[in-house]
């Protein structure tokens, strides 16, 4: 998501979407294996 929405545009994305949805569904979504934590991570220590 970050490398396609550009650097800026992609961080902002990931955290509007943990905002917006909540730990119940950010909780749901790890379990199908989409950890939106751990790519903010990595996109982090990459750049």
């Amino acid at each position: 998501m970050v490398f396609s929405l550009g650097e800026n545009a992609g961080r902002n994305f990931i955290n509007r979407l943990k905002k917006r949805l909540g730990k119940a569904y950010l909780l749901r979504i790890e379990e199908m294996g989409i950890n939106l934590y751990m790519i903010e991570l990595r996109h982090n220590l990459m750049w």
